[in-house]
């Protein structure tokens, strides 16, 4: 009896030494309607510069967007892209949900600025942590030339990964203590 409690003891100890912890790394930036405008015009772009991003991720990455802005016909359009265009979101709100990889609620049919328009995206992890290796992600909306001023205008965006923590030292002597346990069942035999 004495011996299979012990077992158990290290098993339970081993497997609780080995769990994985995992933080959530969440960043935004927001743009008002002045800095937008200042920045947009008749077409024009848009740069989210996130940095001191954690690396190596080990999820994929999430992508959240909102907008509000002169999105209201097919000519009138976003192209997000990510760092330098290593990585295309395609062009969202031109009425084609062929050409993005952006999921949202109005089928990539933009507004006249009455509507904050919400999507989102994902990069899998081997494309994300090769575009994160210096610890930075930047992002480009470059709005379609057909996009006028518009008074109200809103941008949004915001990430989100999760990275594995390092095993703090109660983990380490968690699996010591494991391992002592399992050597000292064996030498009872």
């Amino acid at each position: 009896m004495n011996k299979l409690l012990c077992s158990i003891s290290a098993g339970l100890l081993l497997f609780l030494s080995g769990a994985s912890n995992a933080t959530l790394i969440t960043q935004e930036i927001e743009y008002s309607d002045t800095y937008i405008n200042s920045q947009i015009g008749n077409g024009g772009t848009l740069d989210f510069n996130f940095t001191g991003l954690v690396n190596p991720a080990s999820s994929d990455l999430t992508v959240e967007l909102w907008v509000r802005s002169d999105l209201n016909s097919s000519s009138e359009s976003v192209t997000i892209t990510a760092d330098s265009g290593a990585f295309s979101f395609g062009n969202w709100l031109n009425n084609n949900s062929a050409d993005d990889i952006i999921t949202d609620t109005y089928n990539d049919i933009g507004t006249q600025g009455s509507v904050i328009h919400f999507g989102s995206a994902t990069m899998t992890n081997p494309t994300f942590n090769s575009l994160l290796s210096d610890g930075q992600l930047s992002f480009n909306w470059n709005f379609s030339n057909a996009v006028n001023d518009f008074t109200s205008d809103f941008a949004k965006m915001r990430i989100s990964y999760e990275v594995s923590s390092v095993p703090e030292p109660g983990s380490i002597l968690l699996l010591g203590l494991g391992l002592a346990g399992l050597v000292t069942s064996r030498k009872r035999k």
